[in-house]
């Protein structure tokens, strides 16, 4: 691969995401089905490949209130994104002594705790032999008040614990692929995650409207059509950088600031989460900015969500 939308791919019937970032590169699969366990315990469970070619290079699940949404979620420790939601559920690999665990926090007005480890918890290379090809299964239950997750298979759980109740009881689901210089230890080299058979049980559906291209940048206003008119309470979703960033529902005739979501963090020089109310009907979104003290402006990474 060597190009932005190449990231992820299908190959023989599953998805594959592949990233070789020499600073911090990041991919996230969204579904657009939000986990609900506003009756009970939900389950998020999912296959995917176990070689780790990198430990800076690794994956995580984020579940997240379907408002507070942020595009580029991401600890706060780390040297991109715009930081954790406001209220979140985060599980992410790890390692410990060189081998493969796992670790859970919740997240509570952007300030993130860590769920306690299952007191017998262990790398997964202590029960399987890691493989590219083969696809193990990792399942995540969640409830209001307590988190597990690990391998069922193997009998091999990272965490199983209560939590302090939550005061929100669904989310957007969000699968990530990191890399972080991958080749920066030696003998190290980016790896290709391998997912499959992907499921949410019981789920709270919602729209996303997908708007191509992946990436834009232009001197003069941008022209977004899309491919049906916009539902009520419907949001654009993006990320851009740069000065101004604004939008116009009218051709062009009136303009307003586009709005970000709450987030975290923001820099000049990253890119920001938008999160911007679109007026019901609407088929076509013009944008346009200006260049910041780094350099042009850009925007990309276009949906309309709805629910």
């Amino acid at each position: 691969m060597s190009q932005y939308e190449q990231a992820v791919f299908l190959c023989n019937d599953h998805v594959m995401t592949a990233l070789n970032a020499d600073g911090y590169g990041m991919i996230y699969l969204t579904p657009n089905q939000m986990v609900d366990f506003s009756a009970g315990e939900a389950v998020v469970s999912f296959d995917l490949s176990t070689e780790r070619t990198s430990l800076r290079d690794w994956v995580d699940i984020w579940i997240t209130p379907y408002e507070e949404n942020v595009q580029l979620v991401l600890e706060d420790r780390l040297p991109d994104g715009n930081g954790e939601p406001r209220n979140a559920i985060h599980i992410r690999m790890d390692q410990f002594d060189g081998k493969t665990i796992f670790r859970a926090s919740v997240v509570r007005d952007f300030v993130a705790e860590r769920v306690a480890q299952h007191p017998e918890s262990k790398p997964y290379e202590a029960v399987l032999e890691p493989s590219a090809k083969k696809r193990d299964r990792f399942e995540l239950r969640i409830s209001r008040d307590h988190l597990k997750f690990g391998m069922p298979e193997h009998d091999l759980w990272w965490v199983d614990a209560p939590i302090a109740p939550l005061n929100w009881q669904n989310g957007v689901v969000q699968f990530g692929h990191h890399s972080y210089n991958p080749t920066k230890c030696d003998g190290c080299t980016p790896n290709t995650w391998h997912w499959d058979t992907i499921a949410i049980s019981p789920t709270r559906p919602f729209t996303i409207m997908g708007l191509g291209p992946a990436l834009l940048h232009a001197d003069a206003s941008t022209r977004l059509m899309l491919p049906q008119p916009a539902p009520a309470a419907a949001h654009l979703r993006f990320t851009a950088i740069g000065e101004q960033i604004e939008l116009s529902f009218d051709g062009g005739t009136t303009w307003q600031a586009a709005q970000s979501q709450r987030i975290e963090q923001r820099a000049d020089e990253r890119f920001t989460s938008y999160w911007h109310p679109l007026p019901p009907g609407t088929r076509e979104v013009q944008l346009r900015g200006k260049p910041f003290w780094g350099g042009d402006w850009y925007a990309r990474n276009f949906s309309v969500w709805a629910k």
